[in-house]
């Protein structure tokens, strides 16, 4: 056996897929069939085994050619995402699975499974909105009655904050996965385009925001790729919350973070309110100065300065923050 990173072992070989339930290529029908059932265990066992057999590449192209598997997939996932937790991300799963290759794309679209795993991000986000909401709630009444709060209710609210961790550690999984789903799919233009007309971009800067980094950096990548589009542009520098927050990540400790924030930055720093906005109310240009003194993003916070530079009347205020890295 071979040393995990956590002490313990596990035998050589082995893959995350072993984690999922044995499932044979042969047997595809039969995990179809389970997802007529009405149990949601015996639906979610069905999705796990499919995951399992999509987990070898070679078994891809029959999954995308089968005659109901996608279409069924794609109805399971809109109608119970919100029942099952383990069922929406093994449907995810299979979904990820196939837009890893653009040549399923059409398949995937076809059976309108980008557009389902949207709508699991909006409900998803909407879920984690009333979680905030409803702990809050119980934070705050724990408050007000200071020290006549008993030592049951402070037992009370420590569960609900560990429940809350791990409902919120689960959701930023199964988000994650929505995510690079649609980032492969965002390949097809068509794709791409209605992605940039919903309302992602408002969710994605929400997801910034979270303390799962994998699925900041995802959002991050997703913000870079669409902030090209002048609709998705005004949306985040109208937004003051979400540049303050933009601003804080540049400095942030993960250098990829980082990176990706200050490409974000300088795609709306072509923007006239890009930039005043940037400079004048994000705190942006010390976060800027210091990156420039560190290799890995040097290149790239210059770039952003030498774009706010280009207005004239921000100069003075660039100058005055860091003659240091001229």
């Amino acid at each position: 056996p071979a040393a995990s990173t956590n002490g313990s072992s596990v035998p050589s070989g082995w893959r995350p897929a072993d984690l999922l339930p044995w499932a044979a290529a042969d047997g595809v029908d039969e995990y179809a069939e389970a997802l007529y059932e009405d149990r949601m265990e015996t639906k979610a066992s069905g999705a796990r085994k499919l995951l399992r057999v999509c987990s070898d590449a070679r078994n891809l192209r029959s999954l995308a050619d089968h005659g109901t598997l996608l279409g069924v997939l794609s109805r399971e996932l809109k109608e119970n995402a919100k029942r099952s937790h383990e069922l929406a991300v093994a449907v995810i799963g299979i979904f990820l699975c196939l837009g890893h290759f653009s040549r399923f794309h059409a398949a995937l679209v076809g059976h309108r499974c980008g557009d389902v795993a949207l709508r699991v991000v909006e409900w998803e986000h909407k879920r984690r909105a009333v979680l905030d909401k409803e702990l809050k709630l119980q934070q705050g009444q724990i408050v007000a009655r200071g020290s006549s709060a008993s030592a049951e209710d402070r037992r009370k609210l420590e569960a609900e904050e560990r429940r809350y961790r791990s409902v919120c550690e689960r959701q930023d999984r199964l988000l994650l996965l929505c995510l690079l789903l649609l980032r492969d799919l965002s390949e097809e233009p068509s794709v791409e385009r209605g992605l940039v007309g919903q309302r992602v971009c408002g969710i994605l800067l929400q997801l910034i925001d979270r303390s799962n980094e994998v699925l900041v950096v995802c959002a991050l990548a997703f913000l870079h790729k669409f902030s090209i589009f002048e609709q998705t542009k005004d949306h985040i520098v109208q937004n003051s919350e979400a540049m303050c927050r933009l601003s804080d990540l540049v400095s942030h400790a993960n250098t990829e973070v980082a990176l990706l924030a200050l490409r974000v930055s300088l795609n709306l720093a072509f923007d006239r309110r890009g930039r005043v906005v940037m400079v004048a109310h994000s705190g942006l240009l010390p976060k800027l100065h210091a990156a420039s003194a560190h290799a890995a993003a040097r290149r790239a916070a210059l770039k952003v300065l030498y774009q706010l530079s280009a207005d004239s009347q921000l100069r003075p205020q660039i100058a005055a923050h860091g003659a240091g890295c001229i």
